[in-house]
């Protein structure tokens, strides 16, 4: 049987850090095509900034604002934003849609500004426990900070996506 976490499980976890390190955003302007990175301290904490709550049918959603680690800097996927799907009831986290940015080169700690770039909304779900990612739309341009989560919420609406993630709800609550 697959683990699945909570939210709160998952804020939880990912807020504890042994020391304190250096916590990165990554922020861009609407139509734009690359992103700055801003470095907004050192914290011991990851401060996670929920931005939208709401219920769809059997599913509890939220957005959440990301902030990252230096290590996380050098992943293909840089988290802006996610909608977090759980489900209603054992409010176990099924999936969750990302906002990312895709740097176009390989980033430099000494050159964190104007990082020339695209965007995605990535489905991140598990398969037999293995994490799955299917980029779902693509974007040469920032959409901009209220339409980048109204993207999220339209994109969770499409039938092909809410459709893995009723299958996914489904299977799980099966085992």
């Amino acid at each position: 049987m697959e683990e699945f976490v909570s939210i709160k499980e998952l804020l939880d976890k990912q807020n504890k850090l042994d020391k304190k390190h250096t916590l990165y955003q990554i922020q861009s302007n609407k139509d734009d095509n690359f992103a700055n990175i801003i470095n907004i301290g050192e914290y011991s904490n990851i401060p996670l900034v929920p931005v939208y709550k709401f219920n769809l049918d059997i599913f509890k959603c939220e957005i959440i604002s990301f902030v990252v680690l230096e290590e996380e800097l050098y992943q293909k996927h840089i988290k802006m934003l996610s909608l977090i799907v759980s489900d209603i009831k054992s409010n176990k986290i099924i999936a969750s849609l990302d906002y990312v940015f895709i740097a176009d080169c390989k980033i430099n700690m000494n050159t964190l500004n104007n990082l020339k770039g695209s965007f995605e909304i990535v489905l991140n779900m598990k398969k037999n426990n293995i994490p799955e990612y299917t980029t779902i739309k693509k974007f040469e341009t920032y959409s901009g900070k209220e339409e980048s989560i109204y993207l999220l919420t339209e994109v969770l609406l499409e039938e092909n996506v809410i459709n893995k993630i009723i299958e996914a709800t489904y299977t799980k609550c099966d085992k």
